[in-house]
């Protein structure tokens, strides 16, 4: 039989933990004060590996919650209510590198298109107005 440890947090900020150890891996369940999260430790199997993991679902970021990558969060991507960002931060460029690379609205609405070895057009009301040739 496996045996119960209660204990509150040693900080003393009211986080709440069970661990029920078992021979191969210890069980956790945590409930934080006032955050509204719950947390399942039951080995590896309920977390997002650290390297070489795989997500499934989607990820929800609230609004001015950024995604930062790169080893001096170089490019961020977030949203502040109003509007949406990406921001390259670095000492680098962006790139955005397709064979054939579309810049439209969200309903569909083609404004650029960009296709390797060829033309780039620039669109107005969904209508090619400007276009490259060789």
């Amino acid at each position: 039989m496996a045996k119960v440890k209660i204990q509150g947090h040693a900080s003393g900020s009211g986080v709440f933990t069970v661990t029920a150890p078992n021979s191969n891996t210890d069980r956790t369940i945590t409930l934080p004060d006032g955050t509204g999260t719950l947390a399942f430790t039951t080995g590896d199997d309920d977390k997002l590996l650290l390297s070489g993991g795989t997500m499934t679902g989607n990820l929800a970021l609230g609004d001015n919650d950024i995604l930062r990558l790169g080893g001096e969060n170089d490019l961020q991507i977030y949203h502040d209510a109003s509007n949406s960002y990406i921001d390259e931060q670095g000492t680098g460029n962006l790139y955005i590198r397709s064979n054939d690379i579309l810049l439209q609205k969200y309903t569909g609405e083609t404004m650029i298109r960009g296709v390797a070895d060829g033309a780039v057009d620039l669109y107005h009301n969904n209508v090619v107005k400007i276009a490259t040739s060789a």
